[in-house]
């Protein structure tokens, strides 16, 4: 979704023609927010694998690289990933 989000700016934004300043103040407060908390996720976010990095993503995409252990297991990380969907099942 990061990515989408800075293509659109990219490639289509035309920020001079904004109705008003405030709304490209806004935008980039709001991806200052989520870069923000992709950072502070980080730590903990299990790694994308390089598969599964769509290949038009540049470098300059760094979300998508941006959890630190890189070297997780491969059960960690689906765990990690679904710990939503088996919350309260084993308890």
């Amino acid at each position: 979704m990061r990515s989408v989000i800075q293509v659109l700016d990219d490639e289509f934004m035309d920020w001079s023609e904004a109705d008003s300043p405030r709304f490209k103040s806004l935008f980039v407060e709001d991806i200052e927010y989520i870069d923000e908390t992709l950072e502070e996720v980080s730590d903990e976010a299990p790694p994308v694998r390089k598969d599964d990095i769509p290949d038009w993503v540049p470098e300059s995409h760094w979300w998508w690289r941006a959890p630190k252990q890189q070297d997780m297991s491969e059960a960690e990380r689906k765990a990690r990933l679904e710990y939503d969907h088996l919350d309260g099942v084993y308890d």
